[in-house]
């Protein structure tokens, strides 16, 4: 760089006061020289080519250091220059500017005189003024102690005002206290907190005290020792209110204690009330549904409607008056002349419930509304506790405990939605002692069913418990638990109730003599067919023709006194079973419990007795077949009458069973009891089977008595849709078969003592039979035995068959058609059997064809009754014998060797009987000794009779084939 510009560089750097330029000048200029090598600068070669000598190489290396001392030394000169012309320039500016200075420094001279003289005139004022001053000050000193000494007494004055104010404002606060008006103690009381302490709600008064008192310290600073002897009056005071508070509380609640009970009763009778207010308008709306049913035209309906035939019309009064009635709506529900009153009456009559607002408000006003709710909790659970002890006899003092519980709950109810109401926040629900009251009800409850000793007592426990669940469900409690477990006590019910039903039914029937029950009016009639739909005539063999007879009362049943008297004992308990049940399960549910446990009463308690009945008849006893036959007739009349009962039953579960139901109730086609014709085919021994019901309802009437026709051709195996009861009807099966079993053993006996005459015949006779009437001499007294008279005897019976000998007569006329069918089908299947038997045993040793020829007779003669007798196809009963007298007397024993021909010809021989009857056929002239040899007389069996080589081949094949 040239030295102009390194000058102007320097002027540069001087002027903004910034040497960095002229620093990096001189370092780069530093750096560019140090990296130029030695030699490039005037280098000088060596002479004749020898090397450089040490001097030379330290002058080459000295070079660079010496540059950049000259650019340093270039740079000192131009800030030398630049100094010498800055000071040529003051010296210049110096010398032009000389008298001006001058003249300055001669004017600051004449300054400095001037202020000092001003200075000296100012200390002398200023002493003036001190000395002034002092005297002010201490006059203004003098009037401001005089001016405070006059506010503090001004002060002061209205301080004790203002306590005297608060001390006149404390003593209507204290009469209010005496004479318990608590709520406007508790407002003035809130008016002088106020006015005393102004922080919370500052008063004009008070504020204005305060600021002329300095503030309110200065105004309590005023009022020295009456600051706080006011302040503990007023705290007394509120404490005194919130004393007088809960002392009043604490006697209402003994008040509400004591009259639990009886709010818990008037509850409970109230829920009776609505209940039986409900119930009576069911049945007004029920019988009103009827006469509208009928109106098939929807105008005729409506104007009965609006002419009020519907209304109960009292004596005397006028259609009219019933219409005006009814446009009054009046407060009450007029069923069957009796009023239920709508309106109920306050549950809580008796009890000041303003009492506990006025504490909840006061204690909110307060500030100490949660220490009230503990406070209220804590007693409160304590008289529940007290409540909740068992007395000493529960099943005796359980309604005093039931309605001590349901009135705490509902007084409690009435509380949480006044403490609810008259404050914020939770905890008033005695959720725990809800709780504790529940669980403690169930367990007594329990064990109290559980020790009930008899039906009645558990119905009214029930019924009363039911009753004080629907109270406490009005009010918002959850029953439901305490529902489960009177729906769970229905077993004990039943139990007990079917121990009582079980005496009064033994009694029923052990009592019964067996006599037909007489029917001295019309009202009998109806009770015993239409409302317990026992049936007042049998469709039986010993009627002329199809048609019902006529009823004339007076007259009989054909049933005896046990019968209506155990179907007494069975609407009994339906109505019993129904009203246990009623509130606990609907209607559906009703229906099924209701028939399950009727059905197993009947089974154990009717069926039961009915057994017993039959086991007690003994072949000793006084007429024991007709009383057997009178026994079944019973059994199957009771059996025909149960889907009757299932349709009370059903109606008892909705509610429709009143009185007078079975006027109103479609025609039933189980009015009567009709016979059920048997179908054809062996029957050995007597099977219990259900008999049908079903026939049509007859609607002739004699001397105002309804009667139904018997009907002809009904199955013998009805379906079970058809029978009611069903889960008894095997106990009645069982039962009847039972039954018809004893009367067919009777029978049996009384033929077994006819046919014992059969034994004693000579069955090896020389001459073919020639008896007057074709057939032996037992044979006489065993067809009147079998034989059925018919008889125009109707209902109207002389009091007893007992008379009549014991024959299947008395059953033909004791007994309806289908337990006559198998008890007749029976007697000729035992006559069967007792034949066989006979040819069989050892009772005859031998026989020949002449006996044979006899037997054929005799057999002839009962085929013939059994043909001419109803019912038809009882003498296929006898098939075996018929079948096998007539194989050995036609002489084709052969025949019963080939299988086609048996099935054909003799398909009820049994051949593997058939041997021990061969055996003991002999010739004629052959007779059996007692040896067991053969002693032949004079007469010679005729060549057409069969053979006994003939009968020992037979028995031969027969033991080689195994059949």
């Amino acid at each position: 760089m040239d030295q102009p510009a390194l000058v102007d560089l320097v002027e540069t750097a001087l002027q903004n006061e910034d040497i960095a330029p002229l620093v990096r000048y001189v370092f780069e200029n530093a750096v560019e020289l140090a990296s130029v090598p030695a030699t490039s600068q005037d280098p000088k070669p060596s002479v004749e080519g020898l090397p450089q000598t040490a001097g030379t190489a330290t002058q080459a290396a000295s070079e660079p250091a010496l540059q950049i001392e000259a650019v340093a030394q270039d740079v000192l000169t131009a800030l030398y220059s630049v100094a010498e012309a800055q000071g040529r320039e003051v010296a210049t500016i110096c010398r032009a500017n000389a008298d001006e200075m001058a003249a300055s420094l001669q004017e600051l001279g004449t300054m400095q005189t001037t202020a000092a003289e001003l200075r000296g005139r100012i200390l002398d004022v200023d002493s003036g003024l001190s000395r002034v001053g002092k005297a002010y000050l201490h006059h203004l000193t003098d009037w401001q102690e005089h001016s405070s000494i006059t506010a503090s007494l001004t002060q002061s004055l209205q301080a004790v005002s203002f306590a005297a104010k608060m001390l006149q404002k404390c003593s209507p606060i204290s009469q209010c206290i005496l004479d318990g008006q608590l709520a406007k103690a508790q407002q003035m009381l809130e008016r002088a907190n106020r006015l005393w302490h102004p922080a919370s709600k500052p008063t004009q008064e008070i504020s204005r005290l305060a600021a002329a008192g300095g503030g309110q310290q200065g105004m309590e600073s005023n009022l020295g020792q009456l600051q706080p002897y006011i302040t503990a009056c007023l705290e007394d005071l509120g404490t005194a209110i919130q004393q007088r508070t809960i002392s009043d509380i604490n006697n209402w609640l003994v008040t509400v204690r004591a009259a639990a009970k009886e709010v818990g009763m008037r509850a409970i009778k109230q829920a009776s009330a609505t209940e039986q207010r409900e119930k009576a308008l069911t049945v007004q709306r029920k019988a009103n549904r009827a006469p509208l049913a009928s109106k098939e035209d929807m105008r005729a309906a409506a104007a009965a409607i609006a002419n009020g035939w519907m209304l109960p019309q009292a004596p005397g009064k006028s259609q009219t008056s019933h219409k005006k009635q009814a446009s009054k709506a009046p407060a009450a529900v007029a069923i069957g002349g009796a009023e239920l009153p709508t309106e109920e009456e306050d549950l809580l009559t008796g009890i000041d419930m303003t009492l506990l607002h006025r504490c909840i408000q006061i204690h909110k006003r307060m500030g100490q509304l949660q220490q009230f709710r503990t406070y209220m909790l804590d007693n409160r659970r304590q008289q529940l506790n007290v409540d909740l002890a068992a007395p000493f006899n529960f099943a005796e003092a359980y309604q005093g405990f039931i309605a001590q519980i349901v009135g705490f709950f509902i007084v409690e109810e009435r509380v949480q939605a006044g403490c609810g109401g008259g404050g914020e926040g939770e905890g008033w629900q005695l959720n725990s002692g809800w709780e504790a009251a529940l669980a403690n009800l169930k367990g007594r409850l329990q064990a109290a069913c559980a020790a009930c000793p008899d039906c009645t007592s558990l119905r009214k426990l029930k019924d009363f418990a039911l009753l004080s669940c629907t109270a406490l469900g009005q009010s918002g409690y959850d029953m439901a638990p305490v529902r489960e477990v009177l729906l769970a006590a229905r077993d004990r019910y039943h139990e007990l109730l079917s121990t009582d039903l079980e005496q009064l039914a033994a009694k029923a029937v052990t009592e019964d003599d067996l006599q037909h029950v007489d029917m001295q009016s019309t009202g009998d009639v109806e009770e015993l067919q239409g409302m317990l739909g026992l049936a007042l005539q049998l469709d039986t063999y010993g009627q002329e023709g199809p048609s019902a007879p006529t009823l004339h009362v007076p007259c009989q049943a054909p049933f005896t006194s046990m019968l209506p008297d155990t179907m007494r004992l069975a609407h009994r308990f339906v109505e019993s079973c129904v009203g246990f049940l009623s509130g606990l399960v609907s209607t559906a549910e009703m229906v099924l419990l209701v028939r399950q446990h009727r059905d197993k009463m009947l089974t154990k308690v009717v069926v039961g007795a009915l057994q017993q009945a039959v086991e007690a008849q003994t072949p000793t006893s006084p007429n024991p077949l007709p009383r057997a036959m009178q026994l079944v007739t019973n059994i199957s009349t009771f059996m025909h009458a149960l889907p009757h009962l299932d349709r009370f039953t059903l109606l008892a579960a909705r509610g429709d069973a009143q009185a007078g139901w079975h006027k109103h109730t479609p025609a039933s086609p189980r009015r009567g009891l009709p016979s059920s014709m048997a179908r054809p085919g062996p029957l050995p021994t007597i099977l219990p089977t259900s008999p049908r019901l079903g026939k049509k309802k007859g609607t002739k009437k004699q001397l105002e008595v309804e009667t139904s026709a018997p009907s002809q051709g009904i199955a013998a195996h009805p379906a079970p849709s058809m029978t009611g009861a069903v889960g008894a009807l095997a106990g009645f099966q069982a039962v009847q078969g039972s039954s018809e079993a004893h009367a067919l053993r009777l029978l049996a006996n009384k033929a077994t003592a006819i046919l014992t005459a059969a034994k004693h015949l000579n069955w090896l006779p020389d001459q073919p039979p020639r008896t007057a009437l074709g057939h032996s001499a037992y044979i006489q007294d065993l067809l009147p035995f079998l034989k059925v008279r018919p008889s125009s005897r109707s209902l109207q019976l002389d009091g007893s068959l007992y008379h009549e000998q014991d024959t299947l007569a008395v059953a033909a006329r004791m007994m309806p058609q289908d337990a006559y069918v198998r008890l007749a089908q029976g007697v000729f299947s035992f006559l069967n059997d007792w034949m066989m038997s006979l040819l069989a045993d050892d009772a005859v040793p031998a026989y020949n064809m002449y006996g044979l020829f006899r037997l054929a007779d005799d057999l002839a003669s009962i085929q013939a009754l059994a043909d001419a007798t109803q019912p038809p196809a009882l003498s296929t009963r006898m098939a075996e014998v018929v079948q096998t007298c007539t194989l050995l007397v036609t002489g084709r024993l052969e025949e019963v060797l080939d299988p086609a021909q048996q099935s054909l010809k003799y398909p009820a021989v049994q051949l593997h009987g058939l041997t021990a009857v061969l055996t003991k056929f002999r010739e004629i002239g052959d007779k059996a000794s007692s040896s067991g040899h053969h002693l032949f007389g004079n007469s010679k069996q005729p060549a057409s009779f069969l053979k006994k080589q003939t009968v020992d081949q037979v028995i031969r094949q027969l033991q080689r084939s195994g059949r």
